[in-house]
Formats: structure tokens, sequence, C-alpha cells
């Protein structure tokens, strides 16, 4: 009797499953597989995201510059004449201002195509590069120009590291001053001199042939930040004399 009692009970221990310890130990073991799963996930999405952000600064960037080489391709002097003016009023390495007539531009409307000079200021502050515009109203005969008021700034390229972080961007140590460099032109041959920034002097202002972006940008920072997007381009002024 005793026997058939014992071996009953053996069964319904059986019967019950898994003891409270065992439990326990499949509970943690699956907590470890998950977390395993969700670090990975958390991983790959964070390649992700940084494969995203620097698409992004290298698309953002490169509509930034494209649009400065076309203002400054389509340079123009606003008075019509380089004896009494020039097309780049302010030549600094993190700032540039200079007139253009823009015939391909959202901004200027069809009646205003190949017609409106404009000038227009480029400004880096910070680790943002601002750009803005302002009518031409008249210049006189000896070439002192009149604006309307300007536009308010609008951003064109953000994360500009030149000027703000070589640790950030340690290729821009060449170009730390800022994104703007000019080549000015010998006066007596025409031959290119160095890239130099900045341009002081009404006369030397006249002299600069070509512009020099040299842009790196970063949009974040951190150990999980995309990397530096370089981008540079050599641009002539078409309209000099």
């Amino acid at each position: 009797m005793l026997q058939l009692v014992s071996k009953r009970m053996r069964r319904e221990r059986g019967d019950r499953g898994m003891t409270l310890v065992e439990t326990l130990i499949a509970a943690i073991l699956l907590i470890i597989v998950i977390g395993l799963s969700t670090g990975s996930m958390m991983f790959a999405l964070g390649k992700q995201s940084n494969i995203s952000q620097s698409t992004d600064a290298a698309t953002q960037t490169q509509n930034g510059v494209e649009l400065l080489g076309r203002v400054i391709r389509q340079g123009v002097y606003p008075t019509g004449s380089s004896k009494n003016s020039s097309i780049i009023q302010t030549a600094t390495a993190t700032q540039l201002v200079v007139t253009s007539r823009l015939s391909n531009s959202y901004s200027i409307t069809a009646s205003q195509m190949n017609t409106q000079v404009r000038q227009y200021t480029f400004t880096l502050t910070g680790t943002t590069l601002y750009w803005q515009q302002a009518d031409l109203v008249s210049c006189t005969g000896a070439g002192v120009c009149t604006y309307g008021t300007p536009t308010a700034q609008k951003v064109l390229i953000k994360g500009v590291r030149n000027t703000s972080g070589a640790s950030a961007c340690s290729g821009n140590t060449s170009w730390s001053d800022g994104p703007f460099h000019y080549v000015t032109q010998d006066a007596t041959t025409g031959v290119p001199n160095a890239a130099a920034a900045p341009i002081t002097g009404a006369t030397n202002l006249n002299l600069i042939g070509y512009v020099q972006l040299n842009f790196f940008t970063q949009t974040q920072t951190g150990t999980q930040a995309p990397a530096c997007v370089p981008l540079s381009d050599y641009v002539q002024l078409r309209n000099k004399a």
C-alpha cells in the first residue's frame, strides 16, 4: 500500500511540470536572449541613423555650395564698371559679400531675370552659414552704391566645423580659419596668386578672380556622430574684367 501511494505522489509531482527554480532559470535565460537581440537591433538602428545623417549633411552642404558657386559665377559690378566698383565688397574667411545678377534662382521672378542686381551676404556665425540679399537701389558716378533693406538671414549650411573643432573634423587644419579663401590675379600678368583670406583694401578686392570654398560639416557630435563631410569648390568670377 505504501508503495502505491509513493508511486502516485511521484506521478503527481511529474504532472505539475517545471518547478519554481526551473521557471526562474527559464525566465532569466529569456531575458538574456531578449537583451542581446535588443542590443543588436539598437546598434543596427544607430548605424543606420549615422548613415542617414551623413547623407543629409552631405546633401545640404552640396546644395549650399552650389548656390554659393552660382552667386559668385554670376557676380557683376554694381555700377557696371570695374573702374569704380568691385564685384566682391567683403572678403574674409568667415564672410563673403558679393553683388550678383542671379538669373537661375527660385528667389527671382520671371520679370527680374537678368535685370535685377542684388547684394548677397554669406556669414558664418558659430557653426551655421547664413545668407541674405538686398536689392541694388542706385550707385553714384563715384561708385558709392546703396541697397534696400536686406532680407532676414536664412540658414544655408548647418554644422560648419571649420572654425569650431579640429577635433570634430581633424582634416580641416588647412582651412581652420573659415570656409572662404580668395585668389587674386596679378594686375599686369593676370597670373593667379596663392589663395588667401582675408583680402583687405578696395584695390585688392578688385583683383580677386577666384573664390575657393572649403567646407567641413558635421551636424552632430559625440561617439556615435556621423563622420565629418568635406566639400570644396573653386569658383571663377565669370564677369570679372
